[in-house]
């Protein structure tokens, strides 16, 4: 895409009214922008907006289909887990199909080791009240069925892009651990 007929903006998005606006007002005409927010919270973004409450005529029906075919569950009247979703992305990268790009790594999607940006924007560090909302809310999906094991294989999937970008994943440990905690501290002896 371009905007202004000067700047490149490699991969697709959804950007809330003025992200785009702004950045575009700090770079210099024709500069290789990377924008990116953090993986774990991309694949929960795609999960939530595509499979969560996805239904037959749904473009991600099959997509679906295919993730629980691949769990071996044959209850087509509901929704892929998300525990499921990152289990079948993370089994991709050993299969012959191709990763989807909602999903891909970004060092395999974008190549930021080949290409030359100009810049790499992380659009989560954009300061947005609803952005931080919404991303508290992603993160929780991974306290939904994702036990510590599939947790340590998804960070291990994205390590490249976390390690690139900067990324931490302590938020989504904290999630992973709050109702663990807090049901040791409901067993203890008084």
């Amino acid at each position: 895409k371009t905007l202004d007929g000067n700047v490149t903006f490699a991969g697709r998005g959804r950007f809330e009214r003025g992200w785009i606006e702004r950045i575009a007002r700090e770079i210099e005409p024709n500069s290789l922008l990377m924008l990116v927010e953090h993986p774990l919270v991309r694949v929960a973004r795609f999960y939530r907006d595509a499979l969560r409450e996805v239904h037959p005529k749904s473009p991600f029906w099959p997509l679906a289909m295919d993730i629980k075919a691949h769990q071996w569950d044959r209850n087509i009247h509901t929704p892929p887990s998300f525990a499921q979703f990152l289990t079948f992305v993370i089994d991709l990268r050993r299969s012959v199909h191709p990763l989807g790009f909602h999903w891909q790594p970004y060092a395999t999607l974008c190549q930021p080791c080949l290409l030359r940006y100009d810049a790499i924007v992380r659009l989560d560090a954009l300061d947005d009240v609803t952005q931080r909302v919404e991303v508290d809310q992603l993160a929780a999906l991974y306290d939904d069925g994702v036990d510590e094991a599939l947790l340590e294989r998804t960070v291990d999937f994205y390590r490249d892009d976390l390690m690139l970008l900067n990324y931490s994943v302590d938020r989504f440990y904290r999630e992973l651990y709050k109702n663990f905690h807090a049901v040791i501290v409901q067993v203890r002896p008084s």
